[in-house]
């Protein structure tokens, strides 16, 4: 079933991104682990152990470029790049509609649970109190936050493509 709503789209597109960085990024931190680990060599035979480990790193150098070139791909719906993602939230009215649901998520949690329980009703409905505005208030925050990420991510976009 094709979900249509395009800030489900932005939010499974920027979590593919999100793991083909982190998978990109691993590879790189492996490889460099592997040239000083005699681990990986000992299991290759002596004549051809620096040529592997030389293969290898060569391999997983050429998947981490062939993925930081594809998140500047051209915005289409089954390519993961940082276009699709600005694509699906190109409209001002579909970011807003993100922002007011990050508020939403932030200022709408449940107040912490305490470890020690208080009787005294005063200090209860204080604390109460002092949770929904903070709540509140670290949802309004979060919700600028997206309006300016988003900003941000379009201008990143355009000053490295162009």
């Amino acid at each position: 079933m094709e979900d249509d709503d395009p800030i489900e789209k932005a939010k499974r597109f920027t979590d593919k991104l999100t793991d083909l960085v982190i998978a990109a990024k691993a590879a790189n931190e492996n490889t460099r682990h592997a040239v000083y680990s005699s681990h990986l060599s000992d299991q290759v035979p002596r004549s051809h152990a620096a040529n592997a480990i030389l293969e290898l790193k060569n391999t997983l150098l050429f998947y981490s470029v062939v993925r930081s070139c594809a998140l500047f791909d051209k915005p289409a719906n089954d390519r993961v790049s940082l276009h699709t993602d600005t694509r699906t939230l190109k409209n001002g009215k579909k970011v807003g509609k993100l922002a007011r649901e990050t508020y939403r998520n932030h200022a709408t949690l449940a107040e912490p649970r305490r470890l020690t329980p208080e009787d005294d009703p005063e200090i209860k409905e204080l604390l109460a109190d002092h949770w929904m505005k903070h709540s509140k208030g670290r949802g309004r925050k979060e919700e600028q936050l997206v309006h300016r990420s988003v900003r941000a991510e379009k201008k990143w976009i355009v000053l490295t493509v162009h």
